[in-house]
């Protein structure tokens, strides 16, 4: 991405204190109790079974275990997985 691009973003991201990743790539992770995680901009799905996913980040893997995982929503960059929530994971 071009540097000055980059700035801006970042500039605009701060004077309207908005949530780092609205503007930019980074992926945004938000878990609602132990039953819906969310995540933005993610670069796809590495593994997908019902106890176990994997989902690519900007940062790197999210790896989520649980019971009954299912994703509910697969709009363009956000991704909702929902399920009973035991472990998530982080690896780079």
């Amino acid at each position: 991405m071009n540097e000055k691009l980059a700035k801006a973003k970042e500039y605009i991201s701060e004077k309207f204190e908005l949530e780092k990743g609205m503007l930019t790539s980074d992926s945004v992770i938000e878990l609602v109790g132990d039953e819906k995680l969310t995540i933005e901009n993610h670069r796809g799905i590495l593994k997908y079974s019902d106890e176990e996913m994997q989902i690519k980040a900007s940062f790197g893997t999210v790896c989520i275990s649980g019971k009954n995982l299912s994703v509910s929503e697969l709009v363009c960059e956000e991704i909702t997985v929902k399920g009973e929530i035991c472990k998530i994971e982080f690896i780079k």
